[in-house]
């Protein structure tokens, strides 16, 4: 059983990403990191063909907050 003490602390913001990596099915490591409240509502921000995504980190900055943001990198991008 959760109680409200552990339930709040659970939705505290990350100020710095937790990074992780996933396997493909073909076993190519697939890298993603997430920051924000865990247990919020999660916005997934998706980078352009030739954008490395840089500019996000003025809206991580924004929403980390009041969001969960889980970003994930394309294979081979950035």
């Amino acid at each position: 059983m959760v109680t409200r003490t552990e339930r709040s602390s659970q939705r505290t913001a990350r100020r710095s990403p937790d990074e992780f990596f996933v396997s493909a099915k073909d076993s190519t490591p697939l890298f993603y990191e997430r920051r924000g409240r865990v247990g919020e509502r999660t916005l997934v921000p998706l980078d352009g063909i030739l954008w490395n995504g840089d500019i996000w980190r003025y809206l991580f900055e924004y929403f980390e907050n009041t969001h969960e943001l889980v970003h994930p990198h394309y294979r081979g991008h950035g």
